[in-house]
C-alpha cells in the first residue's frame, strides 16, 4: 500500500517509492473572456495562454464583477475562441 505525503507548499508529495506526484485544484469559472486571448510559447516550445474572464455575481443594485487572470500550460491551450 502506497502513503501519500502532502507536500508543504502543495504543489507536489512524495510517495514512500520517491516518485513525486503533480497535485492539481479544479475550478469552474462561469464568466465571459474579457481581453482576446494571448497565446506565447517557452523556448522548449510548451504553449502558455493568458486571458482574462469577467464573472458577475448579486441581484440588481447589489451585482458584483469579479475579474480573473488565467493562465493555461500545454495541452489546456488546445481549445478555438
Amino acid at each position: 500500500m502506497r502513503r501519500h505525503t502532502p507536500a508543504k507548499s502543495g504543489r507536489t508529495a512524495q510517495s514512500n517509492s520517491n516518485k513525486k506526484e503533480t497535485m492539481s485544484n479544479n475550478i469552474i469559472i462561469n464568466g465571459n473572456i474579457g481581453q482576446p486571448p494571448e497565446i506565447r510559447y517557452t523556448p522548449s516550445g510548451m504553449a502558455i495562454l493568458e486571458f482574462t474572464v469577467a464573472s458577475t455575481s448579486g441581484k440588481d443594485d447589489k451585482k458584483k464583477t469579479s475579474w480573473f487572470n488565467v493562465v493555461a500550460f500545454s495541452k489546456c491551450c488546445r481549445f478555438r475562441i
